[in-house]
């Protein structure tokens, strides 16, 4: 059987498609910059993609007598859904797998998820030339390499997990999803995170501040992932938000413990002063007695306290002069009642003279001579 050659595909060392030559049209010449396709070259008609990052935003076309733009209107996912000319403008629509019926001037080079068709097959060559991924079958001609116990997955035919709609393969090996998971990863972290600060009661500390702060850029980081999957940027805001995140739930939970440690002291300061409180109204020996009768001064006193009672007080010098002077002699040792009948009788005398009465006037002192005397005999 007679084999007819339709496509003839050129790779260069890196494995990128540089050249197609479709039968019978001219040589196709495919030209990069930073792994992503930048101008295509076919005869005299070159067409140039214009981007911002992984945005798309133009397609210019220049051959020998003119050039021409067409800016792209693309959805979250690169995806070209409307162009716009000098003077026509095109609405592109897609099966969810990426199949596309029309076929428009456009549509052989840029389209679903921005890559870009075959235009013999209409398949799309992922990865730079690395796979075909074929629309209509919803799966890729050939197995990938990284299957069955690599990020491939034991199914080596699928595509971004049969789900295309969240997801996109611009690597032709595995599913763009590490962007979401990531994105989402940080949301989470982020909310458990302020979520902890908040229901502390530190919740206006300088930890939970740092919380409130990482974690509002970590939802803000991750929305802004996820609304850029499988892009550059899309990356650099997934993990910037799964970062943010980790510091949210970490400055959270220190927050939370924070005002775990203040509420413990504050309890023990509690009952501390409540213990204080009942001790203090707490009276040992405490007596519902009637209080003691009235008893009037001393004479001579005034019942009114202060100094009103020190001036009521005699004056020293109008005591008696046996009072002023004061005993006479030196005092004497003390000695035991029980010890006083086994003296002798001066010594007994003495004892006796020690436990006589105080003399407080002349007449005192005259009867405690008598005495003594008396018992000397």
């Amino acid at each position: 059987m007679k084999k007819n050659l339709l496509c003839r595909y050129d790779y260069d060392p890196l494995d990128r498609l540089t050249g197609l030559l479709p039968h019978p049209q001219a040589q196709r010449q495919r030209f990069y910059r930073q792994n992503r396709l930048a101008t295509d070259i076919q005869g005299d008609v070159q067409h140039t993609i214009v981007r911002q990052g992984d945005q798309l935003l133009a397609l210019q076309r220049h051959d020998a007598t003119s050039s021409a733009s067409t800016l792209l209107a693309t959805d979250p996912q690169h995806s070209v859904l409307h162009t716009l000319g000098a003077t026509e403008q095109q609405a592109m629509a897609y099966s969810p797998y990426g199949h596309h019926p029309t076929v428009g001037a456009n549509q052989q080079l840029l389209g679903f998820n921005g890559e870009c068709a075959d235009p013999v097959t209409g398949h799309y060559l992922l990865g730079n030339g690395y796979r075909a991924f074929n629309p209509v079958l919803m799966r890729f001609n050939s197995p990938d390499s990284w299957s069955p116990f690599g990020k491939g997955g034991i199914n080596c035919y699928r595509y971004c997990l049969n789900n295309p709609v969240n997801y996109r393969d611009p690597s032709g090996h595995a599913v763009a999803f590490w962007n979401s998971f990531f994105a989402m990863e940080g949301i989470t972290t982020s909310m458990g995170g302020m979520a902890l600060a908040f229901s502390s009661s530190a919740r206006t500390s300088p930890r939970a501040m740092g919380a409130y702060i990482s974690g509002s850029l970590g939802v803000l980081y991750g929305g802004v992932a996820l609304r850029m999957p499988g892009t550059t940027m899309g990356e650099v805001m997934a993990g910037a938000s799964s970062a943010l995140g980790a510091v949210s739930m970490t400055m959270g939970t220190r927050a939370s413990r924070q005002g775990f440690r203040a509420l413990s002291r504050q309890g023990s300061l509690d009952s501390m002063e409540e213990a204080l409180d009942q001790s203090a109204r707490f009276r040992p020996n405490r007596r519902n007695d009637a209080p003691p009768p009235y008893r009037p001064p001393l004479p001579g006193f005034q019942s009114t306290p202060g100094p009103s009672l020190r001036s009521s007080l005699p004056d020293f010098e109008s005591l008696p002069l046996e009072i002023q002077r004061g005993p006479r002699g030196r005092v004497p040792e003390y000695t035991p009642i029980s010890q006083a009948h086994a003296l002798t009788t001066p010594q007994r005398v003495r004892a006796q003279i020690r436990y006589l009465p105080e003399v407080h006037s002349s007449t005192d002192a005259a009867q405690t001579g008598a005495r003594i005397r008396e018992t000397q005999l």
